[in-house]
């Protein structure tokens, strides 16, 4: 049941992606513009994704997780429930989306628990998910001319409340 509530949000992070991707202004001028960060939130049955695409890795975003060759930071995001939380960080990447998906298939730094993928060329998605080290997923779509990466990094939260003299103790651990 938990592998189908994480097709089911992955299906909608890619599906949200690209239409993200597939969005214009629809008018044209000689005058210059400023556009502001592209993003979104949705609600999965695994809980709230939002991503945004800033540029920019999520903060204490590990630098040894394994990147294909050329691959730059887009952005960064959240998933959050109230059993777990994490988050996401967007990179693009020159490769093919087949290339890609098969880089982190076959990766020996992560532990692949499961992988597929459906479509070729600009209708390719493929999903890895994996725990050790690193613990979460991988969707791998064409985006722009490029191949989007969205990466997601779980954080297992526990919280404890004990009544010691009115005093609250709650806990988090990382895996």
């Amino acid at each position: 049941m938990k592998r189908i509530h994480i097709a089911t949000g992955l299906c909608c992070v890619a599906l949200l992606i690209g239409a993200v991707a597939c969005s214009s202004s629809g008018t044209s001028s000689n005058a210059t513009t400023t556009t502001a960060n592209q993003g979104f939130e949705v609600s999965t049955p695994d809980g709230q994704v939002s991503i945004s695409f800033s540029g920019d890795l999520p903060p204490n975003w590990p630098s040894d997780f394994p990147v294909p060759s050329g691959a730059e930071p887009s952005g960064s995001g959240s998933l959050g429930n109230s059993s777990q939380t994490g988050f996401v960080g967007v990179y693009s990447a020159s490769g093919s989306p087949e290339d890609t998906y098969n880089f982190y298939k076959s990766n020996s730094a992560l532990e692949v628990t499961s992988a597929s993928s459906i479509g070729s060329g600009n209708t390719y998605i493929g999903t890895v998910q994996f725990t050790g080290q690193f613990n979460g997923w991988v969707v791998v779509l064409p985006y722009n001319g490029q191949t989007l990466i969205v990466v997601y990094l779980s954080q297992s939260t526990t919280g404890t409340t004990t009544g010691v003299s009115g005093t609250a103790v709650a806990t988090t651990s990382a895996v």
